[in-house]
């Protein structure tokens, strides 16, 4: 597990290493959030990315247009986060078995 402190930050290292799974935490600056996760698939299509944010804070439309054009792309309130902590290792955060 790695922690960066921002968007840049988790920018630089996923240019350096491999990750499977980036979780991003929605400071509530939606132009940042989706800069870092575009950027971030950019950099690693297979990459599966959860963005965990409050969805009262979010229109619908917002959440559509990020699920329907980055794929690998899951968006959970904090809830849902502690539900995918908990699969099993190698489980496909969309349902599918290891």
């Amino acid at each position: 597990m790695t922690r960066v402190a921002d968007g840049a930050a988790a920018l630089s290292r996923a240019r350096r290493e491999v990750f499977d799974l980036a979780i991003i935490v929605s400071t509530g600056e939606t132009m940042d959030l989706l800069e870092t996760l575009f950027n971030l698939s950019d950099i690693n299509g297979s990459m599966e990315i959860v963005i965990v944010m409050d969805h009262a804070n979010v229109t619908a439309g917002l959440i559509g247009q990020i699920t329907a054009n980055v794929r690998n792309t899951t968006i959970v309130n904090l809830h849902g986060l502690e539900v995918l902590l908990e699969l099993p290792r190698g489980a496909s955060l969309r349902g599918g078995g290891p």
